[in-house]
């Protein structure tokens, strides 16, 4: 691969302006007992560089286009050395879970150096445990531009990072495709052009003939409810950041609620209960149900991608809007109208024109279509959260000798979705973890809490 896909380039070209620009994790290891996991800076580069340095980014730089009229492309970095892409810290204050959270939110807000490769890994050691992790447990953030991945890619990479064995030697993984550079040119970018018309013109036929298909389902309109003024951010102030873990056993037992239902349209019920919750004690809930923005990765999950390949860089992703209950008090009801509209919605993405037009709008050169995005005015946001599912898988992961015992994302944020969740899962665990700026989410450990509780209710609804 040597240029970036039209999602990817356009990420890229737009990256000045969003908020934040980096994909990052966090992976959290029991070190109780392990004799090789890294401790050092020196460890840590020696560990990186066994795992991943035959990955396609490790010593690539993304370069744009110029004039931003064809793709972004991948160039080699004259001056790598991985010293610049690693980092071993002292978590600040007491060195907890709460101060792990925040450590982890400044980590990913700061932005990656233009002109090196897209990629960052931090890790620390948590001196202080409590119920959420033990003391000793080490903390792994791991930071990648967006251009470069979507989440799922961000998993495959992960899972190169830290295999599903325990290692009690530094070993060198399966060898990647290699990344073929390409200096990116006006003339190249131009030669572009009628590929790009090409490929314009063949989704705009895909895109009619989805438009004219008899529809097997109907779409049955909902009203839905703006996001209260409480949570409706227009600036960013302070990021908050926390996470709970919960059974994936208790997940199933809480699918049986509805035949056919899903873990994603458990976890969207769980939410949208959490909500209803913090809402109740800190503003009102309407009476109509409120909209959540829902990512839907086109590819493979990443823990399903096959090793080495291609697939572990560039970004094929859609969105929807689904309304989710956040008016129904029963969970049993919330789950079902989320399943029967989840259900609607992934088929007429697969059906539909939705992706096709996205296709269309992306095969406008990424430079002059980011512009045009950065034109379009800021409005209050029509949905009150976003909720991204990227399962991690049921095989373990290890850094060194070093099991994870939980993971976690931290979504992108912005003005048009309050609070954004995060949904994964690994090994028997789900993680839900959530962003928010303190001006929309002003007690967070509130809303922790309204999430376990929203869990818990499901739970015991599932038992009569």
């Amino acid at each position: 691969m040597r240029k970036l896909d039209n999602t990817s380039s356009l990420l890229h070209h737009m990256s000045e302006s969003m908020p934040r620009r980096n994909m990052a994790s966090l992976y959290v290891f029991d070190a109780a007992g392990a004799e090789h996991v890294p401790t050092t800076e020196v460890e840590l580069a020696d560990y990186v560089t066994a795992r991943i340095s035959h990955h396609q980014i490790f010593d690539h730089v993304i370069s744009p286009a110029p004039l931003g009229l064809g793709n972004a492309a991948w160039t080699a970095d004259q001056h790598f050395d991985v010293r610049n892409h690693i980092s071993w810290h002292e978590l600040s204050g007491s060195g907890s879970w709460t101060d792990l959270c925040r450590d982890f939110v400044r980590l990913a807000e700061t932005p990656l150096p233009h002109g090196r490769p897209p990629w960052h890994i931090s890790a620390m050691r948590v001196a202080h445990g409590d119920s959420s992790i033990p003391t000793g447990a080490i903390g792994v953030i791991l930071r990648v531009e967006h251009a470069a991945m979507d989440g799922a890619s961000l998993v495959a990479f992960a899972r190169t990072l830290f295999p599903d064995t325990s290692a009690a030697a530094v070993q060198v993984p399966v060898e990647a495709q290699t990344l073929t550079a390409a200096r990116p040119s006006v003339a190249g970018a131009v030669r572009e052009l009628p590929a790009r018309a090409a490929t314009a013109a063949r989704h705009a036929r895909s895109a009619v003939s989805a438009i004219t298909k008899p529809k097997t389902s109907p779409a049955n309109k909902v009203t839905t409810a703006l996001p209260p003024e409480e949570m409706a951010a227009t600036e960013f102030t302070e990021r908050v950041f926390d996470a709970t873990t919960v059974s994936l056993e208790d997940c199933q037992k809480i699918r049986q609620l509805v035949p056919g239902s899903t873990i994603n349209d458990v976890a969207l019920s769980v939410v949208a209960g959490a909500l209803r919750r913090y809402l109740q004690t800190y503003a009102e809930v309407p009476d109509k149900p409120l909209l959540c923005a829902i990512t839907v990765a086109l590819q493979k999950h990443g823990h399903q991608r096959a090793a080495g390949s291609t697939e572990h860089v560039g970004n094929d992703i859609t969105g929807a809007l689904l309304p989710i209950g956040t008016h129904i008090a029963d969970p049993r009801e919330r789950l079902r109208q989320i399943h029967q509209t989840s259900s609607t919605t992934k088929q007429r993405l697969q059906l539909g024109p939705q992706v096709h037009i996205e296709n269309i709008i992306r095969a406008i050169p990424p430079g002059i279509l980011a512009a045009l995005a950065r034109r379009i005015p800021a409005k209050q946001p029509i949905h009150a959260t976003s909720v991204v599912n990227v399962p991690r898988g049921r095989n373990p992961m290890y850094f060194g000798d070093a099991r994870a015992i939980r993971t976690h994302g931290l979504p992108l944020l912005n003005p048009r979705a309050p609070v954004a969740h995060h949904v994964t899962s690994l090994e028997d665990r789900l993680g839900i973890a959530f962003v928010a700026d303190r001006s929309s989410l002003a007690n967070p450990e509130a809303y922790r809490v309204a999430l376990i509780d929203s869990f818990n209710e499901h739970l015991s609804a599932s038992a009569t």
